[in-house]
């Protein structure tokens, strides 16, 4: 793809210049999107508090490990904790 002829004082630099701010403007529009949905998909799979992995996250990623050991033929633990009264 060869650049815009951004310099030229016609015409086709106007164009030029109009094309590429809209270029920029697309970009900073997508970065934006962008970040926003991977705010989105922090804030479904963490504890908003703590910012820790929430129920959501630990039961994908539990499947995932269940069918990688099945996979692999391999074995797999889980270690559950209880803390009584623990909020």
């Amino acid at each position: 793809m060869e650049t815009l002829p951004l310099k030229r004082t016609d015409e086709i630099g106007v164009l030029a210049r109009c094309f590429d701010r809209l270029r920029r403007e697309i970009k900073s529009q997508m970065d934006v999107l962008h970040n926003k949905q991977r705010e989105l998909v922090h804030l479904a799979t963490h504890d908003v508090l703590t910012g820790l992995p929430n129920r959501m996250l630990f039961m994908e990623k539990l499947e995932r490990a269940i069918e990688e050991a099945a996979r692999h033929e391999e074995g797999l633990a889980v270690l559950f904790v209880d803390l009584d009264r623990f909020k």
